[in-house]
């Protein structure tokens, strides 16, 4: 699992992902904030040879901005994945 894009704006964290080597449409994709229940999901969709999971959106908590971390989680009916951690100070 592959974090494409991820912004922080503000108290606004903006990330989209993929999952190479596989490519079905339906599956969960969610952002979440370590340490906090902010959660964000989408539906993923299909491309060519990976499966691509859309804008997902979180607020961070001012306290949060300069020690966070988040991870994306991806799970359908056949696959399960998890993007490494990511801090949200590598952001900035």
């Amino acid at each position: 699992m592959l974090i494409v894009t991820a912004v922080l704006d503000g108290s606004r964290l903006d990330v989209t992902a993929m999952i190479p080597g596989v490519s079905e449409d339906g599956g969960v994709c969610t952002l979440s904030l370590a340490g906090s229940a902010e959660k964000s999901t989408v539906t993923a969709a299909a491309g060519n040879g990976v499966t691509y999971c859309g804008v997902m959106s979180v607020t961070v908590p001012q306290a949060r901005e300069s020690d966070g971390s988040f991870v994306v989680g991806y799970v359908s009916g056949t696959v399960r994945a998890e993007s490494a951690p990511t801090t949200l100070a590598s952001l900035r």
